[in-house]
């Protein structure tokens, strides 16, 4: 059995920031939410001696999931990211794509805060309004 407490302290302390880890966790558990990612204590069934935990994206879907190495049974098992993506674009994060969103978008833009900045490249720029658009009028998952 693997513990949160074990994977934090025991297994990879000072490798993976606890927040890190702690969100992988909790997404490997099926809860989404990001304002609390240490809840209460969740288990969770693995081989015998867990002794190694790693974080990927094992099946591709953009998400980081979690890898335990198990010792004595000469297993490793597979914990996967249950969270959905998020909506980049919801930016008030009230679930809903409306005008909310791009009068917050426009504000953020015209203050030059990097929130705005939808390319990841530091500049704010027409393609950064593009970008938001072209997310906005497709929708979100």
């Amino acid at each position: 059995m693997l513990t949160l407490y074990d994977a934090v302290f025991n297994r990879v302390r000072g490798v993976v920031p606890a927040a890190v880890l702690g969100a992988v966790v909790a997404g490997a558990a099926g809860q989404c939410e990001t304002a609390n990612l240490f809840g209460p204590r969740q288990d969770f069934a693995t081989g015998s001696q867990p002794m190694s935990v790693a974080i990927g994206d094992l099946d591709g879907d953009g998400r980081p999931d979690l890898a335990i190495v198990n010792w004595t049974s000469t297993t490793v098992d597979v914990l996967l990211n249950q969270c959905g993506a998020p909506c980049i674009v919801d930016l008030n994060n009230d679930n809903a794509l409306n005008f909310l969103d791009v009068q917050l978008f426009l504000n953020l833009y015209a203050t030059g805060h990097l929130a705005a900045d939808f390319t990841g490249d530091g500049v704010l720029d027409f393609f950064d309004v593009q970008v938001f658009l072209g997310l906005f009028a497709a929708g979100c998952p």
